[in-house]
């Protein structure tokens, strides 16, 4: 490809300011890329398309290979990145491609404006104009460029206005050209590759096919056929630990996810994208198309997110709709607002929130999880058993804009419980109209202004100058949230008891809470599944308690399902729930032995039926007593060489019912493995 540099001029900006601006110094480069990529995805989604489709890929390149395509800067990539290199690719189909002129040297500002291509590869800070749009084209796709080299190729496939396709691919390049040792020799650190038009000194992209393809090859990637169009960004020479760095916390602090590139953008797509992927509540009320993601060919499905996510798509639905989609969670219509809407007792949207105690997030006891707030990347005080809160809110497009703490505007005064979170969601009516006021500052809906006063990166709501419709709204929300929550905090206070203590009637099963420790079976969605054979995200084995059944006055038959991961050894305990968390049957003994009995005890155990029907799971997956005293352990283990789900029960002895009984599994060897 034949380079061309951007040359200097008078009150042009160069790589180095380009690079400074992207406002969000805080959060993870693999999220800002993904919240960038995602987006501008279903912004360029084909009208009347009911899916956006987005595969991201790390494919592994020859360098020396990829490099021959570069002019001017090949020898310092090779000398640089040597041998084998990866690179990241965002392809996104069910989309227009970058359509438009490719004319860089036209005087038609109506061609350029109108031009996805230009905006997106040669222009910078460009509004979107179509409603419900993710924000400006430029600034956020400067998150691509600090994550490698500083190179990004754009390949896209676009339906021309006579019926015919045409393939586009072109080079770019943004760096700081007073850094150390930059790639390319020139003053503005700004370049393009593609086919030059020497005589109107400029560049334009390729267009033949031929060409494109050998190039995308060396990356691993397969063209667009047939009759699909789209969008690929291919980054090279991409940095590990650039992408899934966690900016915002101490290198102590990362969480497991953080520690390798797969799961980070794994995790980055629920956290962001949670509310949108297979959301067929999403495409009945808004109508836009429900998104689909895999990441290295797994594909994002609701019912395998991380417990934290599940929870937020929970409330996201529960507001969109204004019908709770579980019991637990609570909806409240945001109104009342003086020269808000064209009517003060319009809706202008709606916020549902849940309590949820540390124990059914597995913040207690030996095998603890991460708490919400590190999942979603706040800061809160997450020692102690003080109270926690945190809300989520979105517009249009679905993606989550902030993640914040209640000690926020968005939770003012909200006295949360001890050893309880309190997750809330709002999600604005997008259509509701504005009062005349703002009319005249451009905003017709509410959508207009929420979508004005978020950022480059979209990661804020921030009141424009003398409008304080957001802080309102925060407020309304804040006491929609006190009127519930804090009466709930105050009538609790003279009823709580020691979990120890709380007695259950003789004629029932198992106190509240048993089995919570599992996977919860009901989702409380009608969620879709892509590939069922999708790999459990965090690659560690699991149990969810399906039925109890009292079988005598002192025994009970739990049936459970367990997922084992492959050539496994677990083991599932049964813990007491007290004041001071989890406690199993070895603290318990160093307590309490010799005064009360641990109050469990696994009696028996049978596997009924197993997912793999190929093989003897008699022979291959068994389970056993661990050696030793301890009568509330049992191991399991799994010889095959895949991943396996089974059916079973176990028998357990309960010396005193008014005990609060939680069921673990966890990985033998490393201890606290499985936190579910």
């Amino acid at each position: 490809m034949q380079i061309y540099k951007l040359p200097r001029s008078l009150m042009a900006q160069d790589g180095k300011g380009i690079l400074r601006s992207l406002q969000n110094e805080n959060m993870p480069y693999a999220d800002i890329v993904i919240r960038e990529a995602l987006q501008n995805s279903l912004d360029a989604t084909n009208k009347d398309e009911d899916e956006t489709v987005v595969e991201i890929q790390t494919n592994k390149f020859n360098s020396t290979a990829v490099a021959y395509h570069f002019e001017e800067i090949e020898p310092e990539l090779v000398n640089r990145f040597p041998g084998e290199q990866l690179a990241l690719v965002l392809k996104d189909k069910n989309t227009s491609g970058l359509s438009g002129s490719i004319d860089t040297r036209t005087d038609n500002d109506t061609e350029l404006k109108e031009s996805k291509f230009y905006k997106l590869v040669y222009g910078l800070s460009m509004n979107q104009d179509e409603q419900g749009a993710g924000g400006s084209w430029g600034l956020g796709k400067t998150s691509y460029f600090r994550v490698g080299a500083g190179i990004v190729i754009y390949y896209t496939r676009v339906k021309l206005a006579d019926g015919t396709y045409q393939e586009r691919l072109a080079g770019s390049l943004i760096e700081n050209p007073d850094g150390d040792n930059p790639l390319l020799d020139s003053k503005m650190g700004l370049a393009w590759w593609g086919e030059n038009n020497v005589a109107e000194s400029g560049t334009h992209p390729i267009v033949d096919s031929a060409q494109i393809r050998k190039i995308i090859s060396d990356f691993g990637v397969d063209p667009y056929v047939d009759n699909e169009t789209g969008t690929t960004i291919i980054i090279p020479y991409i940095d590990r630990d650039k992408l899934t760095n966690d900016r915002s916390v101490d290198d102590e602090k990362i969480p497991w996810f953080a520690a390798e590139l797969n799961t980070s953008l794994k995790l980055a797509v629920q956290r962001w994208y949670g509310p949108r992927i297979l959301n067929s509540k999403y495409h009945q009320e808004i109508g836009n198309s429900e998104l689909i993601v895999s990441v290295n060919g797994d594909y994002a499905q609701p019912a395998e997110f991380e417990q934290t996510f599940r929870i937020f798509r929970r409330l996201y639905d529960s507001a969109l709709t204004g019908k709770a989609v579980k019991s637990d969670i609570e909806v409240k219509e945001i109104s009342g607002l003086r020269k808000a809407l064209t009517s003060t007792s319009e809706v202008l949207g709606r916020v549902a929130f849940t309590q949820v105690s540390f124990e059914e997030l597995h913040l207690v006891g030996g095998d603890q999880d991460l708490t919400p707030s590190r999942y979603v990347g706040v800061e809160n005080d997450d020692d102690g058993q003080q109270g926690q809160g945190i809300i989520a809110y979105s517009r249009k497009p679905g993606m989550v804009v902030e993640y914040v703490n209640d000690a926020s505007p968005w939770m003012q005064k909200v006295n949360i419980p001890d050893n309880t979170y309190l997750l809330a969601f709002f999600v604005p009516i997008s259509s509701a109209k504005l009062h005349s006021d703002y009319n005249k500052n451009g905003y017709d809906i509410l959508e207009d202004y929420l979508r004005d006063t978020e950022s480059a990166d979209h990661a804020e709501w921030k009141d424009k100058t003398n409008i304080t419709l957001i802080k309102r709204i925060r407020d309304r929300i804040s006491r929609s949230l006190r009127e519930v929550v804090n009466q709930t905090e105050q009538n609790a206070i003279s009823s709580r008891t020691s979990n120890l203590s709380r007695q259950v009637g003789q004629s029932i099963l198992p106190p509240s809470g048993w089995g919570k420790a599992g996977s919860p079976s009901d989702n409380g969605n009608d969620e879709k599944t892509v590939n069922p054979s999708v790999s459990h995200m965090s690659q560690q084995s699991d149990i969810k308690i399906e039925n109890v059944m009292r079988l005598s006055d002192e025994q009970l038959r739990v049936e459970y399902e367990a997922f084992l991961t492959k050539n496994s050894n677990d083991i599932i305990t049964i813990e007491v729930l007290t004041n001071d968390g989890l406690m199993n049957e070895e603290k318990w003994n160093s307590q309490l032995e010799g005064v009360v009995s641990f109050p469990f005890e696994f009696k028996g155990s049978i596997i009924s039926k197993s997912d793999n029907s190929a093989v003897e799971i008699a022979n291959m997956v068994t389970i056993k007593d661990v050696s030793g005293s301890l009568n509330s352990e049992l191991e399991v283990t799994n010889n095959l060489d895949d991943d396996v789900t089974i059916n079973g029960a176990l028998v357990i002895k309960v010396r005193d019912f008014s005990m609060q009984p939680s069921i673990h599994i966890r990985n033998k060897v490393a201890k606290g493995g499985n936190n579910k």
